[in-house]
């Protein structure tokens, strides 16, 4: 696979059109090229962000006209790739009709707020799916130039973009192993009842360290997979999207990693509402769970 050829190119500003669509290599190429489009043009943004325009959505949560430009870009060059494709998206919504064996997600700033506050802890998030499943997926962090992808069953990778065509040799994933014990519990006010027992746990050294990071759950999924620790999240916004899960949970299957929900299962990224934990030990997880919901 000519993965290293996928990511220079992914530096011109178009794309050839598609020769296989069931083809999860090919899609692979549309995908880096998307990430690494969407990585270039949020870091030429990210210190001017006084001048975004911010919108408010329904939930209070905010957003900008500039995700929607990037959308709108997504949009385009996915006509342009394979013009047959649906697409699911954080601004535009579902844009599906009812014969679409291929569709796009994907979410152009997971974390906006975060984003908006100056912090690296947002994220651009994507799937390619065919029949819903997914055969490719990425999660880039454009502050730090960590671009993580899966295609299809094949091991995560994971490559970090420098300055213009130039980036750093391909990784499979985990890079860190045995550090379970290591825990990110998403803040929120949902969270304070875990954070509380958590806390019994790291003074009783069953635990090596806790700490509380918001921003994006893609971000947070990609870091459980690169082996940095186990990540919990309470999720007390109604049902996720698939673009909330999806990408991270193929990233994660493709390492060995899962995400549970409360009572211990696979979460149904079609149709999830609640507390979710992602980590790369089952039965480290199932003990969290166990513990934080007695």
């Amino acid at each position: 696979m000519r993965i290293q050829e996928y990511i220079k190119n992914a530096f011109n500003s178009s794309i050839e059109p598609c020769s296989d669509p069931n083809s999860p290599e090919e899609w692979a190429r549309f995908g880096i090229f998307i990430g690494v489009q969407f990585f270039t043009k949020i870091r030429e943004r990210r210190y001017f962000i006084p001048n975004l325009v911010q919108n408010e959505k329904d939930d209070g949560s905010p957003a900008t006209l500039f995700e929607e430009v990037l959308e709108m870009y997504a949009i385009e060059k996915l006509n342009e790739f394979y013009s047959q494709a649906g697409y699911i998206g954080e601004e535009s919504g579902d844009l599906r009709s009812d014969n679409e064996e291929i569709v796009m997600i994907l979410d152009p700033i997971d974390g906006t707020r975060s984003f908006l506050s100056g912090f690296d802890t947002y994220s651009v998030t994507l799937s390619i799916l065919l029949n819903n499943r997914a055969i490719f997926s990425l999660v880039c962090n454009p502050s730090t130039g960590d671009i993580a992808f899966a295609i299809g069953t094949e091991k995560t990778k994971l490559f970090q973009v420098l300055n213009g065509p130039e980036f750093i040799h391909i990784h499979e994933l985990p890079l860190l192993t045995n550090f379970d014990k290591l825990i990110n519990i998403h803040p929120s006010t949902m969270a304070l009842p875990i954070i509380e027992k958590l806390y019994q746990k790291w003074a009783e050294k069953k635990l090596d360290l806790i700490r509380s990071i918001s921003g994006s759950p893609s971000l947070m999924f990609l870091e459980t997979a690169k082996g940095c620790g186990t990540y919990i999240n309470a999720w007390g916004k109604g049902k996720t999207y698939p673009f909330d899960i999806i990408p991270g949970l193929h990233l994660l299957n493709g390492c060995g990693g899962l995400i549970l929900n409360r009572d211990g299962n696979p979460v149904d990224p079609w149709n999830h509402s609640g507390m979710f934990i992602a980590g790369m030990n089952q039965k480290f997880l199932l003990e969290i769970i166990e513990f934080i919901t007695d």
